[in-house]
């Protein structure tokens, strides 16, 4: 910015220049500064999630295809509603139907993919080989909470669709 003209303000330092070594020498040291409180939040949230997941709490995020998200009494920090997963029958009967497809029909993605589109025609959910290829590896479905490599240590119940072995036998 400040090589095209353009004055650079900070509330707290004041104008931001660089015309002497001395400023980019404090400029460098100011954002080297603010980088590594960065990297301090992220390692804080990052912590945060990975006990949220071992306490079996939904992190939130997109539904994830079986699932419906509902209120359960939740209210995060900014006093707003937070949102649980539950089972979706209808979806969890197809979330079933593809684990025993892969496993026991001997089905690969496209082909999955097809038999799903024939048997469940729906403009708004159009199955596809990757999507299938990302439910068959998601953990969610044996009632486990994922955050990056944690798993919830114990398989919760009320969110378990296919058993472990079902989902062991098709990982690809």
């Amino acid at each position: 910015f400040v090589k095209n003209g353009i004055e650079v303000w900070s509330v707290c330092e004041g104008q931001l220049k660089i015309e002497t070594h001395t400023d980019k020498l404090i400029n460098y040291i100011r954002f080297w500064q603010a980088s590594g409180e960065s990297i301090k939040t992220s390692e804080r949230v990052s912590e945060r999630h990975r006990q949220m997941i071992e306490e079996g709490i939904w992190r939130g995020g997109s539904r994830p295809y079986g699932y419906d998200l509902v209120f359960k009494g939740r209210i995060g920090k900014k006093n707003r509603q937070l949102l649980d997963l539950q089972i979706n029958s209808a979806e969890a009967a197809i979330v079933r139907e593809i684990f025993e497809l892969v496993c026991f029909g001997g089905y690969g993605t496209h082909r999955l993919a097809n038999f799903l589109n024939d048997k469940y025609p729906n403009p708004e959910k159009i199955w596809a080989p990757r999507t299938i290829m990302s439910l068959l590896r998601n953990p969610l479905y044996t009632g486990r909470l994922r955050f990056n490599d944690t798993l919830t240590k114990a398989p919760l119940e009320e969110l378990r669709i296919i058993p472990d072995s079902l989902f062991e036998f098709a990982e690809i």
